[in-house]
Formats: structure tokens, C-alpha cells, sequence
């Protein structure tokens, strides 16, 4: 008895605090709120007998990510990007691993080497799988400077420099990836995400072809979070645990009195 009322007290608990996170990222650009998954934990089986099976409490399994799209928020920010649709940015090996990472946060800058990266530093891949660089100024044939003026992404994910007079030079196109399985990706931090058995491997392409959304530029994913519905899971998980610990102290009372 004591081993299922501690199943659900662990339940409950896990689902505080997966539902804790949504909250506490609420307003986490391009977050992917989670679910606790639960699932019964049966006895023996003895089907020959058609033997009645006994419930021995429950057990959550690992929270299930849910993929569905965000709010776009419009900012004005030529590298403030977001997918409306199917992908997500396609970013470089992180820093002590050589694995492609993604994210459906947007939030990009331009850094001291002339490459387009997340706030944190990782590179943005291009549909050559190479990092996209856009330099901030180009040297005309008769020898003149021109600097960075303007920079612009189209729908379709092509990246567009301008310069004092030369305009609209082509910088590269924006890779996006697709899964099978989007809930299975693994979190690794930072709204960024790796490929797993479940998940299958990255299908990449370029926006507004192969089934991909396209890209609004000057705009950013929030997260897909609802803080209402947030909050009844939370008191709903905190009802249960409450009345699971209730159970635990009556259960303990009635055998001191038996041991006594």
C-alpha cells in the first residue's frame, strides 16, 4: 500500500514541476511548452486463470514535448526571424559536440566575425550547410569602402545585404529542418534541440518548399504556452499530491497502531 501511495506522491510531484518550467517560460521566445505522460504500473499478468489485474500505482514516463506553433510577436528587428509553419533553424555543432542543433527561437545577430548567430553564439546554417556570413562592408574595384546598410530576409529564408550603393547582394538562404517524431528531439538548453532514435533525422530544405513554412522577418516565435491552462494543471497536481500525502499519514498512523 505504502509503495502506491508513494507512486502517486513521485507523480504528482514530477507534474509540479514540469508544469513549473511551462510557467517560468512563459514568455521564453520560441519555448515548447511539455506534458507529463503517466501510465499505470500493473501485477502479474496470469491469463491462462483470467486472473484479475491488480493496480500497483502509477509512474510518469519522460515529458513529452509539444511542438505546436507560438504567437509571432513582430519586433522590427532585421535578424529577429521566426517559422510560420513547418521547420525549425537549423544551428552548428555546439561548442564540445559536432552535432547540428535547432530551435524555433529566432532571436539572431550578427557577431564580430560576420557571421549570423544566436544570442549565445552559434552559428546559423545556410542551405549549403555552412554558417551564413554577411561582412560588414565590401571594397568596390577602384578601391572605395562601402559599409553595411541594410539587411534583409526575404519569405523564403534568402538573405539579402545592402551596402552604400550596391544593393541586395545574396548572402545565402536559411536552412530549416523537419522530423518525424517532433515531440521525441532531445532538449540540450537554451530552446535548442538534438535528434534522437525516436525523433529520425533532421529532413532539411529551404522555406516555403517541401512542405516548410516561410519566414517572417522582423518577428519572433513566443512560446506556446497559456498561462491559464497552466495554472489549473498546477493546482490540479498540487490537490493530488496534497491528498496522496494525506493518505500517507493515515496509513502510517493505522500502523504505528498496529506495532505498537
Amino acid at each position: 500500500m505504502f509503495s502506491i501511495i508513494r507512486s502517486g506522491l513521485d507523480t504528482a510531484n514530477k507534474e509540479i514541476s514540469v508544469v513549473s518550467n511551462n510557467i517560468a517560460n512563459a514568455n521564453s521566445t520560441g519555448f515548447k511548452k511539455s506534458r507529463t505522460q503517466f501510465e499505470d504500473i500493473f501485477s502479474k499478468i496470469d491469463e491462462q486463470r483470467n486472473a484479475s489485474i491488480t493496480g500497483l500505482g502509477s509512474r510518469s514516463e519522460d515529458p513529452k514535448r509539444l511542438h505546436s506553433q507560438g504567437s509571432l510577436k513582430q519586433t522590427g528587428g532585421a535578424l529577429d526571424l521566426a517559422v510560420s509553419g513547418i521547420g525549425l533553424f537549423a544551428l552548428s555543432g555546439t561548442e564540445g559536440t559536432t552535432l547540428d542543433s535547432y530551435t524555433r527561437d529566432g532571436s539572431f545577430q550578427l557577431d564580430r566575425t560576420q557571421t549570423i548567430v544566436t544570442t549565445d553564439g552559434i552559428p546559423l546554417l545556410g542551405t549549403n550547410n555552412e554558417p551564413i556570413s554577411v561582412p560588414f562592408s565590401i571594397q568596390n574595384q577602384d578601391g572605395s569602402i562601402e559599409y553595411l546598410s541594410e539587411l534583409k530576409v526575404t519569405a523564403n529564408g534568402q538573405i539579402k545585404a545592402s551596402y552604400a550603393e550596391t544593393k541586395d547582394l545574396d548572402m545565402g538562404q536559411l536552412l530549416l529542418a523537419k522530423f518525424d517524431d517532433e515531440s521525441a528531439l532531445r532538449s540540450i538548453g537554451n530552446n535548442r534541440y538534438i535528434a534522437t532514435d525516436k525523433s529520425g533525422n533532421a529532413q532539411t530544405g529551404a522555406a516555403m518548399t517541401g512542405g516548410f513554412g516561410e519566414v517572417q522577418a522582423g518577428s519572433l516565435e513566443m512560446s506556446n504556452v497559456d498561462i491559464t491552462n497552466e495554472l489549473v494543471s498546477l493546482i490540479r497536481a498540487q490537490q493530488s499530491f496534497n491528498g496522496a500525502a494525506r493518505i500517507m499519514q493515515a496509513e502510517i498512523e493505522i500502523a504505528n497502531k498496529f506495532t505498537r
